[in-house]
């Protein structure tokens, strides 16, 4: 295997808190079963998110779009989130 400078050890990547977010959810829309479960998309009804350097809004309708989540047979649920934050420093 070929040495990538890019690739670190997880003990050396620093992290910290981008933002919080709340978001207000229209009602869902199922569009029926697919390879991964049932799947549910959720518009966002907007909402907000504030950070020590970051603070906004969530778009409403079009322009905030919820998210998708596949839920499997099995009750398992995963999420694909798609907010469009407005940012404002």
């Amino acid at each position: 295997m070929t040495f990538d400078p890019r690739h670190r050890a997880i003990a050396d990547i620093k992290t910290e808190l981008l933002f919080d977010m709340v978001v207000d959810l229209n009602r869902a829309l199922v569009s029926g079963d697919g390879g991964l479960g049932r799947r549910v998309l959720f518009g966002s009804a907007g909402g907000s998110f504030e950070g020590p350097r970051l603070r906004g809004e969530v778009l409403p309708g079009a322009g905030g779009r919820g998210g998708l989540f596949n839920i499997s047979a099995d009750g398992g649920i995963s999420a694909v989130p798609l907010p469009s934050p407005s940012a404002g420093f």
